[in-house]
Parts: C-alpha cells; sequence; structure tokens
C-alpha cells in the first residue's frame, strides 16, 4: 500500500510540475471566468429564484463536462506517455515493484488531482457570480449549493471515464501522438456524434429496430447529465429526492462504464509488454 502512495505523490508532483498541464489549467480557469460573465448576463433579466439556480448549475456542468473531459484526457495521457518516452516505466517494472501498483499509483494520482482541479474551477466559478452577481445570486444560492454535489458527481464521473480512456489507449498504442489522437476521436464520437438524435435515428433505420434508440444514445457517458436534467435537477421545484430516485439507472451505468475501464486499463497493463 505504501508503494502505490508513493508512485501515487511522485506522479502527482509531476502533473503540479508540468508546464502544459498548467498552462491548460490556467486556459480552463479563464474560460470558467468568461463562462461565468455569460452566466451574470442570463441572470440577470430574470427574477425567478428557480430559474437564477437553474442557469448556474446548467452553465457549470456543461463548461467542465466539455473542457473538463478534455483536461481529463490530457492528464492520462500524460501520466503515461511522458514515463514511457524517458523510458521511466521501463525502470519502474525491473525493479520490486509490481505492475499493479505502479498502474493502481497512476490513477490514484489521477484522480485526485482531477477532483482539485473541478473543486477549484467550481470555487472560482461560484466566488465570480456571488461577488458581482449579489443579491441575485444570493438568494439562489441555497438551491444552487444543494444540487452541486450530484453534479460534480456525474462530471467527475465523466472525466473519469475520458481519463481511462487516454490511460487504456496510451498502454495498448505505442506511439504516444497517435494515442493522444485516438483518444481525442473517441471523446468527439462518444461526446458529440454518438448521443445526438441523428446518429440514434439513422442506426435504427439502417437496423430496422426502433428500441434500440435509447440503448444507443445511452452509450454514451454524456447523456446521464441529460437525463438527470430532464428529470428536474436544475429546477429548484422538483424534490431532489425524486430526480434520484428516477434517475439511479443513469448514474449506476455511467459508475460502471468508469469501472469497466478502469479494469481494462490494470488488466493491459499488466499483460502487455511496456516500451
Amino acid at each position: 500500500m505504501s508503494n502505490i502512495f508513493t508512485i501515487a505523490m511522485k506522479d502527482f508532483y509531476e502533473l503540479i510540475g508540468n508546464g502544459s498541464v498548467i498552462t491548460i489549467i490556467l486556459a480552463f480557469m479563464c474560460v470558467i471566468v468568461l463562462s461565468s460573465m455569460y452566466t451574470l448576463d442570463q441572470i440577470r433579466p430574470s427574477t425567478e429564484k428557480v430559474e437564477v439556480s437553474g442557469v448556474m448549475l446548467n452553465q457549470l456542468s456543461y463548461d467542465i463536462m466539455s473542457y473538463g473531459s478534455i483536461f481529463a484526457i490530457v492528464i492520462g495521457f500524460f501520466s503515461m506517455s511522458v514515463e514511457k518516452t524517458g523510458k521511466a516505466l521501463n525502470t519502474l517494472v525491473t525493479k520490486p515493484v509490481f505492475r499493479d501498483t505502479i498502474i493502481n499509483g497512476k490513477m490514484l494520482a489521477c484522480m485526485i488531482f482531477l477532483m482539485m482541479v473541478f473543486c477549484l474551477v467550481i470555487a472560482i466559478y461560484t466566488a465570480v457570480l456571488l461577488i458581482l452577481g449579489g443579491d441575485a445570486v444570493g438568494s439562489a444560492l441555497y438551491d444552487y449549493v444543494l444540487r452541486l454535489p450530484i453534479v460534480l458527481i456525474v462530471v467527475v464521473l465523466d472525466a473519469m471515464f475520458y481519463m481511462a480512456l487516454s490511460i487504456l489507449l496510451s498502454i495498448l498504442i505505442r506511439r504516444p501522438g497517435v494515442a493522444l489522437l485516438s483518444t481525442m476521436v473517441m471523446f468527439i464520437f462518444l461526446d458529440v456524434i454518438e448521443p445526438s438524435v441523428s446518429f440514434a435515428c439513422n442506426i435504427v433505420t439502417i437496423l430496422g429496430d426502433n428500441g434500440l434508440y435509447d440503448h444507443i444514445r445511452n452509450f454514451s457517458p454524456s447523456t446521464s447529465l441529460s437525463s438527470l436534467v430532464s428529470s428536474g435537477l436544475f429546477d429548484a421545484s422538483v424534490d431532489i429526492d425524486s430526480v434520484l430516485s428516477s434517475c439511479w439507472g443513469d448514474m449506476t451505468r455511467l459508475l460502471l462504464f468508469v469501472v469497466i475501464l478502469m479494469f481494462l486499463c490494470y488488466t493491459m497493463f499488466i499483460r502487455r509488454d511496456i516500451s
């Protein structure tokens, strides 16, 4: 167990000390600040407390689902590729350290780093809204904070899915550039193309089975948040327990996707030759 935390701490500090990662984080923060300004423009004409909290949560979840997933891909890719190109992985696997310890430490470091960045992003977004929005934001703060943990859980699971996908493809594909490009192509397909109505309709038309429509769209991790939203997650007039009870299956499915991908990362790293 101590070896896992040792490797996790090593990877964590490497992520913090990497200039490219820090640059991406700063760009992420700039996007969040600009997004909060856009949110304020939407809030100012509003007089409904329910509408204000919904607008705040909707914009925040969209930003983290979009840019946060790309950030997760980058840190997953960086965690594997830098050490592969520097031959550090070859050194680690020849030491008295089990391969499962190495991959567990790397995934733990990535998850902790991801959570810290997301919490910082949420704090900056909320602080900017409170400072500039005044009473309009303050009056809706309770509803916003009450539903924020659910949004955080879903967006973190979504980001962990793409982080694990990035690690898996970095293990399977020897050339780092090809691995990153493949991961980005998979992200665009799963996050943009696959959950679209037109894509699902075309597949259903080709196969001639209307019952496949929901199954096709639900294969994308991003549809879990859409299901929560349609059930009233951003509507403060809808009881939070009823939202969770109607969408527990979607959240379980998203968690299952993450677990399967992490298991594949674990299995492939142990079985494949590292070079």
